[in-house]
């Protein structure tokens, strides 16, 4: 989920990040209505409550923030220098 919003620049509105995340996982079952139910009351609210996206539920658009960001950095630098690890 928190990949999904890091993908895209900037911020994005509910609407295409649910219908983006539904589209991901088509396979397995869920409908868009449940996905985009589950980001409401479930994803969005926790990863808000941490620091890694700012969203308003009446709003209606999400943005990673400067942490969220740094955590993709911290994880990338910190894999690459421990020896013997891989890209794959």
């Amino acid at each position: 989920m928190l990949g999904a919003v890091l993908a895209i620049d900037g911020a994005v509105d509910f609407e295409s990040l649910s219908a983006r995340l539904a589209a991901g996982t088509a396979a397995d079952g869920l409908t868009a209505r449940r996905h985009a139910t589950m980001l409401h009351h479930v994803h969005l609210p926790v990863l808000a409550a941490a620091g890694l996206v700012e969203w308003t539920p009446g709003e209606g658009t999400i943005a990673p923030t400067a942490r969220a960001r740094g955590l993709v950095t911290c994880d990338t630098v910190a894999v690459s220098g421990i020896e013997g690890a891989s890209d794959d």
